[in-house]
């Protein structure tokens, strides 16, 4: 079955994630968190880095912290706040699905994405 998605915020986000511009670091791993999204969601490349990064500058307002600076905390304190950016980043993947019955489909995709995140990223 495949995920249905509505169109226009999914080229919204694709245009949201052009014009961004990210350190190298930061864009390897908001790449690699997307490719790992990928295997579970029928999107653009692009759109899925775009959804990451929205989940991400919400994270940096809410709490006026910049994504450079979270790199410099204690694991635990990146761990914590990676997995609230993903909890953020289901609502809004959810938000822009067309059939509810795909949510848990979203949801397995992004908690498959934080593990990821976990083993790769958490320790360094």
């Amino acid at each position: 079955m495949n995920l249905m998605f509505n169109s226009s915020a999914i080229l919204k986000e694709e245009e949201d994630y052009k014009k961004l511009n990210l350190a190298p670091e930061q864009r390897a791993i908001v790449e690699q968190l997307g490719a790992v999204l990928n295997n579970y969601l029928e999107l653009s490349k692009l759109a899925t880095l775009g959804f990451i990064w929205k989940s991400i500058r919400d994270w940096q307002v809410k709490y006026s912290r910049s994504i450079s600076e979270l790199s410099n905390s204690p694991p635990q304190d990146r761990l914590a706040s990676v997995k609230e950016m993903s909890e953020t980043l289901k609502i809004y993947l959810i938000k822009v699905l067309r059939r509810t019955e795909d949510e848990n489909t979203i949801k397995r995709a992004v908690d498959s994405m934080y593990r990821f995140y976990s083993a790769q990223f958490s320790k360094r």
